[in-house]
């Protein structure tokens, strides 16, 4: 019977394409990884009446920062995961006693 297809064979410039593509797949691989390490840190996002006004990252050192809107100020921590309300004005407190988020 014979081989099925006895003009194919594998040519020199085979190996080059393999070789290119297996570059090619490396390096959008690294760069994906690279891409999903960016957007998986952890982020705070600081809302006033509903308006983005901050982005803090909460993956590494400590960071405080004071707000102020309509007349009421609070200074908040972020960072170790988390947020929290350190200190604010308002006359109810909720937003200390809820602790770190």
């Amino acid at each position: 019977m014979g081989r099925p297809f006895p003009g194919l064979r594998p040519a020199p410039w085979d190996a080059a394409v393999v070789l290119t593509i297996l570059i090619l797949a490396g390096a959008l691989s690294l760069l994906l990884m690279r891409v999903s390490a960016a957007r998986d840190r952890m982020v705070a996002v600081v809302y006033m009446d509903g308006e983005e006004i901050d982005r803090v990252p909460v993956d590494g050192e400590e960071v405080r920062r004071i707000y102020t809107h309509h007349g009421i100020t609070l200074e908040a921590s972020f960072g170790d995961g988390g947020a929290q309300v350190l200190w604010s004005q308002c006359p109810t407190q909720v937003c200390v006693h809820t602790g770190r988020i």
